[in-house]
């Protein structure tokens, strides 16, 4: 089961830096630098807060349920 965690993790860590890579290719074409900076600042917070809910708390209830 930590197997699935680990690699789980390891899978969502590379899906959620593609899209906030896509993301910032992305935000490059708008015409206001404001707008892109502040996309891609959230972007940024929702793949950080999908990997720390992944790990801290839906991790742990597949290890330990």
């Amino acid at each position: 089961m930590v197997a699935v965690v680990v690699v789980g993790g390891i899978v969502l860590g590379a899906l959620s830096c593609t899209a906030a890579w896509k993301v910032l290719d992305w935000t490059q074409d708008l015409e206001s630098e404001t707008t892109a900076f502040f996309l891609f600042l959230a972007a940024l917070f929702g793949v950080v807060a999908l990997n720390v809910w992944f790990w801290f708390y839906l991790g742990p209830r597949f290890i330990h349920p």
